[in-house]
């Protein structure tokens, strides 16, 4: 049995974990099919935006434990191993949605906050976990977290440990909304309606640029760094169209 599946909504690729009947743990196994999912999709000229979930009723309880018990040995492949899986949704070129289905726990968090907008159901319950096992959190989570909520909630949900529901991780900006589990691939669908018509090369250049430029502390900077991809975007055949097009709609409206 698979541990990944994915299919095809329009211009939506949807990547579902599925070992249900583990709350969908994250093991170096389900990761290595993952990778391979987000590559497949990134890969599909069609698809413009990937959408995360978890089959069942949740969404991800966390790590592996057989990983983690393995990392108590000194080995730590296998913990690099479901890193690999985090790495490969921040580092997408297309937008990510994730939805949480049920749990997200630990290494669930991570591959959440790695997603660039998080969906949740009202009695999904977001935990970092990790102070309640006695470990330190990895995979980049207190990197991610304070990019997310800030210092104050972050100190909430990591150092004392405190979960959050869906209801309320949208309150803080945790989550973008919270929308019945049913309702995940209608919202979806809506969030990335206007990515339709938009060329898939300048959404990747723009995501990239998106990510890239919070390294500048100008303004100017960051004006010099998007002036040559607004440039070639420009010059693009499919600009030169909707520009047109665009011109002649404001030339009726003028007219009439």
């Amino acid at each position: 049995m698979p541990l990944v599946n994915i299919r095809i909504e329009d211009h939506i690729g949807i990547i579902m974990l599925n070992n249900p009947a583990k709350s969908n743990l994250m093991s170096a196994k389900m990761s290595e099919e993952f990778q391979q999912a987000v590559s497949q999709l990134e890969s599909n000229e069609k698809i413009k935006a990937i959408f995360i979930s978890g089959e069942g009723s949740a969404f991800c309880a966390g790590a592996d434990l057989s990983d983690l018990i393995a990392a108590h040995d000194g080995e730590g492949e296998g913990i690099r191993a479901i890193y690999d899986a985090f790495m490969a949704v921040a580092y997408c070129n297309l937008p990510t949605i994730a939805g949480i289905n049920g749990v997200a726990v630990g290494a669930g968090m991570n591959l959440a906050l790695a997603c660039d907008i998080r969906l949740a159901t009202p009695d999904s319950y977001l935990d970092t976990r990790f102070m309640k096992i006695g470990i330190h959190p990895g995979g980049g989570h207190t990197w991610m977290l304070p990019k997310t909520v800030g210092w104050q909630q972050s100190v909430n949900l990591l150092l004392l440990s405190n979960q959050m529901s869906g209801a309320e991780a949208e309150k803080c900006g945790l989550v973008l909304k919270c929308v019945s589990k049913a309702n995940f691939m209608p919202e979806v669908k809506l969030l990335t309606n206007n990515l339709t018509h938009t060329p898939k090369e300048v959404l990747v250049r723009t995501k990239r640029s998106l990510r890239e430029n919070q390294k500048y502390t100008s303004q100017q900077d960051a004006l010099e760094a998007e002036f040559s991809e607004q440039m070639w975007s420009l010059q693009q055949p499919d600009a030169h169209e909707m520009i047109s097009r665009l011109k002649e709609r404001i030339s009726s409206k003028n007219k009439s």
